[in-house]
């Protein structure tokens, strides 16, 4: 296999099938960003792979997942042998990807044992395109529906609703790219029309 097929069949080994699911829709779409946005296309696609293999053994662990993914990506690019330079930029990317920031990530980090410090937003190119891709998937229908697969049986129907619409509007308006804010406006609109059907 390739370095890239090894990445992709390590996160395919580490992730479960909704998370594999939402990982593919990730790669694509880092990737579509990334090719309009400038960046560079390996580090992208790498860390769009890798970005939530740290779910994997901690189901309950959100806010802080990142820290693992990055841990994870750096151990099997060292081990494949890539540069240095491409496993730090995977690494800042991974490190970088997590939101969107709400009222309610105070309490998240708490319980998490975990600071403002584990959250760092993100700042090259490259992160900005991880970010967009995972927050537009967020945004957008498949954000609901992973939201409804995880949480049907400890939340009503009504409290899920509610606070994806939150995390939908929170995830498109902290976009960071214009590529991404193209993109993302459509799925976030999408999503708007699916609340309203609801009538909650």
């Amino acid at each position: 296999m390739t370095k890239i097929q090894q990445i992709k069949q390590f996160a395919k080994d580490h992730l479960d099938d909704v998370r594999w699911v939402h990982t593919q829709q990730v790669v694509k779409m880092a990737l579509e960003i990334a090719r309009k946005e400038g960046a560079n296309l390996e580090v992208v696609e790498i860390s769009a792979w890798m970005h939530d293999t740290g779910t994997w053994q901690r189901k309950n662990v959100t806010m802080t997942h990142q820290i693992y993914s990055a841990k994870y990506a750096r151990e099997i690019m060292e081990k494949i042998d890539y540069s240095q330079k491409t496993i730090d930029r995977v690494f800042k990317c991974i490190i970088e990807h997590s939101g969107p920031i709400t009222d309610r990530t105070p309490g998240l980090l708490k319980k998490e044992n975990a600071t403002w410090d584990d959250i760092p937003r993100p700042s090259s190119i490259e992160s900005k395109c991880l970010y967009d891709a995972d927050m537009t998937n967020l945004c957008g229908p498949f954000g609901l529906a992973k939201m409804l697969y995880f949480q049907a049986s400890k939340k009503k129907f009504s409290e899920i609703i509610q606070w994806q619409k939150i995390l939908s509007a929170s995830a498109y308006h902290d976009l960071k790219t214009k590529t991404g804010k193209q993109i993302g406006k459509k799925y976030h609109q999408t999503s708007t029309e699916m609340f309203k059907l609801f009538n909650l």
